[in-house]
């Protein structure tokens, strides 16, 4: 379904930001309070990864998505930063950088 790990990544974020119904101040309460409760221990908090992204219209998206690469632009995008910074880093797709993002988000 998904060529690479950042297409499902991005795939997950776009639908979560697209949830039909909006929960109640209660709901969204309860819940930040049990996430927060198993994963606070775990691991830092990162924010949620949406919005277009560096890989939307790229032209080696195909190609990194199966030979499982990466670039830059890609790891700024990964990391929270906003399109202006993602947009002007490069695209030069590599193994390394691949494994160091995903190493990074597994820890």
């Amino acid at each position: 379904m998904f060529n690479s790990m950042h297409d499902a990544t991005i795939a997950f974020a776009r639908a979560a930001r697209r949830a039909q119904a909006a929960p109640t101040r209660a709901a969204i309460a309860t819940r930040l309070d049990s996430d927060l409760e198993e994963t606070a221990a775990a691991a830092p908090w990162q924010p949620p990864v949406v919005g277009p992204a560096p890989c939307d219209e790229c032209r080696f998206r195909e190609r990194c998505g199966l030979a499982l690469l990466a670039c830059e632009a890609f790891s700024v995008y990964v990391s929270g930063q906003a399109a202006p910074r993602w947009s002007c880093a490069p695209r030069a797709p590599t193994r390394s950088r691949f494994e160091v993002i995903f190493r990074a988000s597994s820890a």
